[in-house]
């Protein structure tokens, strides 16, 4: 298994995590401030706000879980709001770096229901089952045999009747070249 995408990863999360997540000059390290994180986590908000929009006109209209997953929840951008909206979110990460920095953005906001794994490919660390399964903008990093694999583990812990709401994306690697050249800009 192509392992170098997490060691990429964890490179992002030491070097310049919240732009790893979303890869917009104002999201450098060198350019945060807390306006900038708050924008950052806002981004966060309205996306969650759509899925949950979309998922009751489109899926249940009651849909309210209880049990979140974030696969690949970075600095916890989408673990914020689901913190909001859920009973218990979990947040999945191959980064300690990046799990590190989710876990002080919640200990800042003071929440309480929160917990963070580290992500192996079997998700051995996850206890238990979910009544909504998220994952966006992560498994484009992944190896398609690989992702395939862990999306097979993801629908294991789906509570019947539970809602996944996974993003696939495929593509070539860009004109400005790997992950590796990003982090050396």
């Amino acid at each position: 298994m192509n392992r170098s995408t997490d060691k990429n990863w964890e490179l992002f999360g030491q070097q310049d995590p919240y732009f790893g997540v979303l890869t917009h000059p104002r999201f450098r390290k060198s350019n945060m401030d807390e306006a900038g994180k708050a924008y950052f986590f806002e981004t966060g908000e309205e996306h969650i706000e759509h899925v949950f929009n979309t998922v009751r006109h489109v899926v249940t209209p009651d849909f309210s879980p209880r049990r979140a997953l974030d696969f690949g929840c970075g600095v916890g951008r989408l673990v914020v709001p689901l913190a909001s909206r859920c009973d218990e979110v979990v947040g999945v990460d191959v980064s300690p770096s990046m799990l590190q920095e989710a876990r002080a953005n919640c200990e800042e906001r003071q929440l309480k229901n929160v917990d963070f794994a580290l992500s192996s490919d079997d998700l051995s660390k996850l206890e238990g089952t979910f009544d909504f399964i998220h994952s966006f903008i992560v498994f484009q990093h992944i190896p398609v045999d690989r992702g395939l694999a862990i999306t097979e583990q993801l629908l294991k812990r789906l509570e019947p009747n539970g809602v996944g709401v996974l993003h696939f994306t495929y593509g070539h690697e860009n004109e400005a070249g790997s992950i590796k050249e990003h982090l050396k800009k």
